[in-house]
C-alpha cells in the first residue's frame, strides 16, 4: 500500500456516482480536487463515509492521508 500525505484547499467536488450491485465494496463515490498551491491541482477520489468529510471541508486548508490505487487514482482515507 503506497500512502501519501498532502495539504491544500479541497476546491470542487464533483462527478458522484452510486453504485447499486451487492457485490461491489463502495456504493457511492466523488471526485475532489485539491490545490496543493497556485500552479499545483490533484484529482482524488473520496468514498462512502469519506464524501461527507470532504464536502464539509470544501473551500478549507485541509490535511489528507491518501493511498494509490489502480488506475493512477488517489483514494481519500482521512481529512483533519
Amino acid at each position: 500500500m503506497n500512502l501519501c500525505f498532502l495539504s491544500g484547499i479541497i476546491t470542487d467536488v464533483y462527478r458522484f456516482k452510486f453504485i447499486y450491485n451487492e457485490n461491489i465494496r463502495y456504493k457511492c463515490m466523488a471526485c475532489v480536487k485539491l490545490k496543493l498551491n497556485k500552479n499545483q491541482e490533484f484529482e482524488l477520489v473520496a468514498f462512502d463515509e469519506m464524501i461527507e468529510k470532504v464536502i464539509s471541508n470544501k473551500f478549507k486548508y485541509v490535511h489528507i492521508c491518501a493511498k494509490f490505487v489502480e488506475n493512477c487514482r488517489i483514494m481519500i482515507e482521512d481529512v483533519e
